[in-house]
């Protein structure tokens, strides 16, 4: 190796390290930004009814996003399913080379208290965060279930760069 590739190497390592230990201090302090991440889909969007709602935190370390969590939850009346693949709007958009990289991991449970674990990636605009199931089908409002009444998403944590 050339002397100007490990001096590089080095400074990256020295950033990582950087970045790593700013992020322990904020896990250990809890300096998360809350944030109510928007719930939609590829076609009609869901409506998340009488007691629904969204909430989540995050923070960036430099280039870095840390989404800690995002809850969806649909409420006890009124809601509708929608149709198409759902997304969740990022905090703030992800870095082009990021897309269709899956990012962590969600769990959809139905109100039975069935888990259904899902894969979480980042669309091709950078905006925002879609499901998938194991086998790479979509999460919609019929996969891995039919979407009712008192159900949930839950998802993270997820790690993605942010755009510059």
């Amino acid at each position: 190796m050339t002397d100007l590739l490990m001096n590089s190497m080095r400074d990256e390592m020295r950033r990582m390290r950087s970045d790593i230990e700013t992020l322990r201090r904020r896990v250990s302090t809890g300096t998360f930004v809350s944030f109510a991440p928007a719930l939609t889909s590829t076609g009609v969007a869901p409506g998340l009814g009488t007691g629904g709602y969204t909430l989540g935190s995050w923070t960036q370390i430099g280039g870095l996003v840390v989404v800690e969590r995002v809850l969806v939850q649909w409420g006890t009346a009124g809601i509708t399913a929608g149709t198409g693949t759902y997304q969740v709007a990022l905090p703030t958009p992800a870095e082009p080379s990021s897309i269709s990289v899956a990012v962590g991991r969600a769990f959809m449970i139905n109100a039975a208290v069935l888990g259904y674990p899902v894969d979480t990636v980042l669309d091709s605009a950078g905006a925002v965060v879609s499901f998938m199931n194991p086998d790479w089908t979509a999460v919609s409002s019929t996969v891995p279930f039919a979407v009712g009444i008192a159900d949930s998403m839950r998802i993270g944590p997820f790690v993605y760069r942010a755009a510059s």
